[in-house]
């Protein structure tokens, strides 16, 4: 492990910034999404639950561009063990909430019929 320490400086500026936004993506995505699911604010500031949707997306996509502008090397390696890591949270994090969703949605379906 020290030998990859001596190839990246956890000071310099572009290994902070991929740090960033590897933690602070998958968070954003989760917690707009629950905000939205609970507030329907985005759906209503775009007209429509679609556009608001496909906007959310297009954003957590070029957030993701953004991620992953680094070059291959030691450091390369080592930011994406913590993309593995951060997503295994959010996926944990994110899990029970989609549950949710889904079960929800087959409530509402199971009513109508």
């Amino acid at each position: 492990m020290s030998w990859l320490l001596g190839y990246m400086d956890p000071t310099e500026p572009s290994f902070v910034a991929a740090v960033i936004t590897i933690v602070f993506n998958p968070l954003f995505w989760n917690v707009v999404a629950r905000w939205e699911q609970r507030t329907r604010k985005l759906s209503r500031a775009f007209g429509s639950p679609h556009l608001a949707c496909y906007s959310l997306g297009i954003c957590i996509l070029l957030l993701n561009i953004l991620r992953s502008h680094w070059h291959a090397s030691p450091t390369g390696l080592l930011l994406t063990v913590l993309v593995a890591i951060v997503y295994v949270v959010a996926l944990l994090y994110e899990e029970p909430f989609t549950a949710e969703i889904y079960r929800q949605k087959a409530t509402r379906l199971h009513k109508r019929s």
